[in-house]
């Protein structure tokens, strides 16, 4: 039971965290893709617990990286 808590807690965690890093760079104009686990966990499994998350991915462009330092 503890480590589905966990695994929830890990997707909750990382759900805000990418919404904020998102609002960021919505505000800096900068396109971002998010990629794996942080969009599969959700779409894929009916209790997100289900899917272990331990970090977040996302694809930027490279010509936006200095923009987002």
């Amino acid at each position: 039971m503890s480590d589905r808590r966990d695994a929830w807690v890990a997707q909750m965690t990382a759900a805000r965290s990418l919404r904020t890093f998102l609002d960021l760079c919505k505000d800096a104009r900068v396109d971002v893709v998010v990629v794996k686990g942080a969009v599969t966990g959700f779409l894929l499994y009916d209790d997100v617990a289900e899917r272990t998350l331990t970090d977040v991915d996302v694809r930027v462009r490279p010509r936006d990286l200095r923009t987002l330092e």
